[in-house]
């Protein structure tokens, strides 16, 4: 069967249209094949993201769909004939940009959870095209009257319609209140509002024990810190010690005085008394050893 290969590069090749999520392209053969020989075209599709072929025998174009909006993508036709008396040729190659899809909703569904100095986002989008999220998260500060706001932001790039992501950073203030938001690349209609504030992980600032000789008691005392206001817990030898502790609070501080009795102390020398602040994020330990006989103020470890 005679070869076609020398007519199969005479096809006019032109993109018609752009638009979001398709493109529609036309090619014309400018020569007459032998009605005997079919002639297939291939259109290879690239992009950063995706990489198909649509296989046609239309002899006029085709629609490309399943496109990605603001994204380039490069065309590659080729042609092969029924004979298989030819390999596929390539034929033309062009690049375009889809455009944007400026109706497209803001993300919802928007969640976040703190941890350490921290929060961990979620949202929902309607598209797994790859988009660029711009997120925003504000902090109001109360001095006296007035009220100053400090916000930072944060962008991401995503291409999934569930979308998680943490933001860490050395500007977010420990335990405090954020309202974030999130919006998308192509809209300015953001994500309803959501305020969260961000967790402090425990720490144990000072334990020592301590002598009051105005009512004979002895006392443990552990200051600690983080947020949620941890609890305060007291072992001895890694058994739970019972006794009522004066405990008081402020903001992120927590200050607890177990008491003794000089008996109690008098029995418990040369013990290991271990202090556990715990909240959400974790636990933090510190240890102090009474001796016999107790010493004022010993120190903590």
């Amino acid at each position: 069967m005679e070869s076609h290969s020398r007519t199969i590069s005479n096809v006019d090749f032109r993109l018609t249209g752009v638009f979001s999520y398709k493109a529609l392209v036309a090619w014309r053969p400018l020569a007459v094949f032998s009605p005997l020989v079919v002639v297939t075209y291939h259109v290879r599709v690239t992009s950063k993201w995706t990489d198909f072929e649509l296989v046609t025998p239309a002899a006029n174009g085709t629609e490309i769909s399943n496109l990605c909006p603001d994204v380039e993508y490069s065309l590659a036709w080729s042609a092969s004939t029924s004979d298989r008396s030819t390999s596929p040729t390539r034929l033309a190659f062009l690049t375009f940009r889809t455009k944007p899809d400026f109706d497209l909703p803001p993300p919802s569904n928007l969640n976040a959870t703190w941890f350490n100095e921290g929060f961990r986002l979620h949202w929902q989008t309607n598209t797994s095209c790859p988009s660029i999220y711009n997120i925003s998260y504000c902090q109001t500060d109360k001095t006296g009257i007035d009220l100053k706001t400090s916000c930072y932001g944060a962008a991401l790039l995503s291409n999934t319609t569930n979308v998680s992501t943490t933001i860490d950073d050395r500007y977010l203030v420990p335990a405090a209140t954020y309202e974030i938001t999130v919006k998308n690349e192509w809209n300015n209609d953001r994500s309803d509002p959501i305020s969260v504030r961000n967790g402090l992980y425990p720490t144990i600032v000072r334990f020592y024990f301590s002598n009051d000789s105005t009512d004979n008691l002895f006392r443990l005392h552990c200051f600690a810190t983080g947020y949620p206001v941890p609890t305060l817990r007291l072992t001895r030898h890694d058994k739970v010690f019972s006794s009522s502790p004066s405990c008081h609070t402020h903001r992120l501080q927590i200050q607890c005085s177990f008491p003794l009795t000089s008996n109690a102390a008098a029995a418990t020398t040369s013990s290991l008394y271990r202090c556990s602040a715990e909240n959400e994020l974790g636990t933090a330990n510190a240890s102090v050893r009474v001796e016999s006989p107790p010493s004022p103020r010993s120190g903590s470890r």
